[in-house]
């Protein structure tokens, strides 16, 4: 299950015009850096944006779901212990600066030297090896539910694991207004249209902070509560009952 840990207050701006994100944290990630530990955060992930685009760090959808797919898929590709950074290759859709910067820092492209592989493609499967973030930025103006899709492989093992976002996940509307909003395509949005925007992306950012993994992505089950239960607890729990069956019988034999 997700730990949530309340924010400091302050750390992270917002787009104008919206609500600040939650007041919640998602539990770090942690890689291993030439074999040594180091916890990855969202906040972190959302720093080194802003400091690669020169603003205030803000936690945006494009961010939040980059963080949640990599903690997903690390989780099940390294159950039992952390993962070498350069053991982990990504492939991803999303075209938005924010999420191809967010996985430069978590693979260490750009600060590095044992760094991870990240391939950037386009729908048609086709690699994009510009990434500044002004032509990433032209490239994702056609964003879809489709972008919001992610692959991660384990190196070593060849395992893999894609994680597709639920196209339930965003507003119908979501994509036509931020076409219109952040591209005037196909033509400037109206201020009706630019709060409708506003609103629909603050409410996406939470999803993705707050939502359980199961609720955000395709094909992903519920967990079962129960069967992380010790199996010590389960034969206490048999022996509580068993006495309790039995002692009837032991005091009518007294």
């Amino acid at each position: 299950m997700l730990a949530l840990i309340l924010l400091s207050p302050g750390v992270l701006g917002h787009m104008a015009g919206t609500p600040p994100p939650p007041d919640v944290e998602l539990s770090p990630i942690t890689i291993l850096v030439n074999g040594k530990a180091v916890e990855i955060s969202l906040e972190d992930m959302a720093k080194y944006h802003a400091d690669r685009m020169g603003k205030q760090p803000q936690i945006c959808g494009s961010i939040a779901a980059t963080f949640r797919a990599s903690s997903l898929a690390i989780s099940e590709l390294w159950p039992e212990e952390a993962p070498e950074r350069s053991d982990i290759m990504v492939k991803t859709h999303l075209l938005t600066p924010s999420s191809v910067q967010a996985f430069q820092f978590l693979l260490g492209i750009k600060n590095s030297t044992n760094p991870g592989i990240l391939h950037v493609l386009l729908l048609d499967g086709s690699e994009v090896t510009n990434l500044s973030a002004k032509n990433l930025k032209k490239l994702s103006m056609n964003s879809t539910p489709s972008s919001f899709n992610f692959t991660f492989t384990r190196i070593s093992t060849n395992e893999s694991m894609t994680l597709n976002v639920r196209e339930e996940a965003f507003p119908s509307d979501f994509f036509e207004l931020r076409k219109k909003v952040k591209f005037g395509v196909p033509e400037n949005a109206t201020q009706k249209e630019t709060d409708a925007f506003k609103t629909e992306w603050a409410d996406q950012r939470d999803f993705f902070m707050t939502a359980q993994d199961y609720e955000m992505f395709e094909g992903v089950e519920p967990a079962d509560e129960s069967a992380g239960m010790p199996v010590i607890a389960i034969v206490v729990v048999l022996i509580f009952f068993g006495l309790i069956v039995t002692a009837p019988l032991l005091t009518r034999r007294k």
